[in-house]
């Protein structure tokens, strides 16, 4: 297994390595989407106005997985051919899984 591994990272650098011609791109345009799965976290809520002060953690969400899609445009200088600059734009969406409430049972 381990030798299976070695070859496989190998021949993927040397591909990678290998195969590499600069390009007379300057400008990209990317779309991606695909699917997404959140790690369980805490949610923390504060806030206050004139009457009520709100400090709570709800604790332990889980979630559904979910979906992401994005874009990205960017620009690679000429002059300097290794710096470029991209503009990131992106949603990921994921369901909580539906609770009974505090009390009932299913």
């Amino acid at each position: 297994m381990r030798k299976r591994t070695v070859t496989l990272l190998l021949t993927m650098l040397v591909g990678v390595t290998g195969g590499v011609a600069p390009a007379g791109a300057e400008w990209n345009l990317d779309l991606y989407g695909g699917a997404a799965w959140i790690q369980s976290s805490d949610l923390k809520v504060r806030g206050e106005d004139d009457t009520h002060a709100v400090n709570l953690t709800i604790f332990d969400i889980n979630t559904d997985a979910g979906f992401t899609v994005g874009t990205r445009f960017g620009y690679w200088l000429e002059p300097v051919p290794f710096l470029g600059f991209d503009l990131t734009c992106s949603t990921c969406r994921s369901r909580s899984p539906a609770r009974p409430e505090p009390g009932l049972r299913p």
